[in-house]
């Protein structure tokens, strides 16, 4: 598979790549844990997929996604890493703080309000949740064809 060359492809990989990271790591997110290990498989997915004049795209997606505690250096060399505290040093600031970083990665995806809800949810809504997600994709797709056909 050739390597991507073009800035605005990486930055669609990245992106994806960012949104996978959030998608599986949710419970780790949520509870301020450290994903460091996926944001590392990440890069090196990036990396293999992208030219290396473009490397500095998932690093930039790293902060546009609140994930700044994993960014590599502009020189490209390892991150030193985060210190590791026990539970008796973590202040009651620090569950805040990572609900507030998930809530801000998870606005920036464009992931729905309650998405991420902890009440179970019935067959019926499910299955309501899932036609209006269907829905809002076409209605989506649409308007992104007619902004095509309208710059052309």
């Amino acid at each position: 598979m050739p390597l991507i060359e073009k800035p605005e492809s990486a930055r669609r990989l990245a992106r994806a790549i960012m949104s996978d990271i959030m998608l599986y790591n949710e419970e780790a997110l949520r509870r301020g844990d450290d994903v460091g290990e996926a944001v590392a498989e990440g890069r090196s997915l990036f990396q293999s997929r992208v030219v290396s004049a473009h490397y500095d795209i998932f690093e930039a997606a790293l902060s546009e996604f609140g994930f700044d505690r994993y960014r590599r250096p502009a020189s490209r060399s390892t991150p030193a890493p985060a210190a590791a505290s026990t539970p008796s040093e973590t202040a009651p600031d620090d569950d805040r703080q990572a609900q507030q970083q998930f809530d801000r990665a998870v606005r920036r995806a464009g992931v729905p309000a309650g998405f991420f809800a902890d009440e179970p949810v019935s067959k019926a809504k499910a299955g309501g949740s899932q036609a209006a997600i269907l829905l809002l994709l076409i209605l989506v797709a649409g308007v992104a064809y007619a902004v095509f056909r309208l710059t052309q």
